[in-house]
């Protein structure tokens, strides 16, 4: 039986089948900063070095003083009334809040310690739990293990079967699955048989519906898109199951995702894209290319092809385009009440009228931060506006990023990294080859 597409699957499921139809490759980042540049101490992750055989991790400060000179290969955050992952030499350890290691670096891999206390950690190739004083509160012996959930279970790989053990360490659903997914929010995760059947069970472990799908998704609004195992349509249709395993809405698609918040599921059929009410009426037509989920809002994102290209635009719950003009690109408005969108190669911002509220005459942009400043590129340089358009911080940056929750946002000039506040003063100044993270900044 050919693979099921099925977006929004569980964890598990997405592992083992191909994705819908996506959007576009962002061309920036689609979502505005949801956490702090700077940890609880005030520091952030500095690195010099512009090869990886090269690279030393340190810190910095606000005020851009070096408070833990460059010296780890690989560092991170420091995370409230805890030590800091940090590498040295070949093996993991966490260090406080001078450099020094409180832990010594003893791990082949570790975690960051969590709200919890525990972090997993790895020797010879098996994971454990350790503690914040470094002594192994739950023995490595696991071939996987992920950090414990809200509910108390954490999801561990034994012999190449997935369990869940509690903060004892006792086995609280038994290590008898290929995978299992993370608990949703009703106290149940899909689960996968060696036979590839999908299934669904509680935090007891009780199979609570049996594995008897070729593909399951998460329930959303109590219910969750499926295919049955013995399938003999040969197109795989999905359906949408309740939580006894009864499908309430009939199999006639190719690709589903989840209800959204307004009632209304984005399904699919061939190549075209519409969507359904909980009774498993076809309210929206299949008529778009590409299509996602509705979001908090009431709209949701969709494309449809004009010849080689895409155009992209949002749609109500009625399937009414909020804007008679589609756009080359645009994002989502991920919350806000504007979001950056391309006409040929200018980029400009519209309201949830489908209105321009912002003329399009900008190289690049993306979406508004916290602070009410987005980042937009004129000229070669990227500079930041207001939502009135208004420049706010010149441009003048080789690049940058959209400004983080607490208020910094860290640019390049000369190659180099620094960070400014919200008035675009440097609070460090460009001098390191990598700031925050692993990963480059776009330009």
């Amino acid at each position: 039986m050919k693979k099921i597409l099925l977006s929004l699957l569980c964890a598990a499921a997405a592992s083992a089948l191909c994705a819908c139809a996506s959007l576009p490759a962002p061309e920036g980042e689609r979502k505005k900063g949801d956490n702090d540049l700077f940890d609880t101490n005030g520091y952030v992750v500095v690195v010099t070095g512009n090869d990886w055989s090269s690279r030393l991790f340190g810190y910095a400060d606000k005020n851009g003083n070096v408070v833990i000179e460059p010296q780890f290969t690989s560092a991170f955050g420091f995370p409230e009334n805890g030590p800091a992952l940090a590498a040295k030499d070949g093996k993991y350890g966490y260090i406080d809040k001078t450099g020094k290691f409180v832990i010594e670096p003893q791990f082949d891999d570790a975690g960051e310690f969590a709200e919890d206390g525990l972090a997993i950690a790895n020797i010879g190739e098996k994971w454990g739990y350790i503690d914040k004083s470094g002594c192994f509160v739950i023995e490595p012996k696991y071939d996987i293990a992920r950090n414990f959930e809200n509910n108390g279970l954490a999801r561990v790989l034994i012999s190449g079967k997935y369990g869940c053990i509690d903060r004892s360490g006792k086995l609280a659903v038994d290590a008898k699955w290929d995978y299992i997914s993370e608990f949703s929010e009703d106290g149940l995760a899909c689960v996968r048989t060696y036979n590839d059947s999908w299934g669904y069970i509680n935090e007891k472990g009780e199979v609570v519906i049996k594995p008897v799908f070729s593909a399951a998704g998460g329930f959303h609004s109590g219910l969750a898109a499926a295919c049955p195992v013995n399938d003999t349509s040969g197109l795989s249709l999905l359906g949408f199951i309740d939580k006894t395993g009864e499908f309430v809405i009939g199999r006639r698609f190719t690709k589903a995702k989840g209800f959204s918040e307004n009632g209304l599921a984005c399904v699919g059929l061939g190549k075209k894209w519409g969507y359904i009410d909980k009774t498993g009426e076809q309210v929206i037509d299949l008529r778009f290319d590409y299509a996602e989920s509705f979001s908090a809002d009431g709209l949701a994102y969709v494309g449809v092809k004009e010849g080689t290209t895409v155009k992209w635009g949002f749609i109500d719950k009625n399937g009414n385009y909020i804007s008679e003009r589609l756009f080359d690109f645009a994002y989502d408005f991920g919350g806000d009440d504007l979001t950056a969108v391309r006409i040929g190669d200018k980029y400009g911002y519209i309201d949830k009228s489908g209105g321009f509220v912002i003329e399009p005459e900008f190289e690049r942009a993306r979406n508004f931060s916290e602070n009410g400043l987005a980042c937009v590129r004129t000229g070669g340089k990227w500079g930041y506006i207001d939502k009135t358009g208004n420049i706010v911080i010149e441009p003048r940056f080789q690049s940058a990023v959209d400004f983080m929750s607490d208020g910094y946002a860290i640019v390049m000039e000369d190659d180099l990294y620094g960070v400014i506040d919200s008035s675009g003063n440097y609070v460090i100044e460009p001098r390191f080859d990598e700031i925050g993270s692993n990963r480059k900044i776009p330009e």
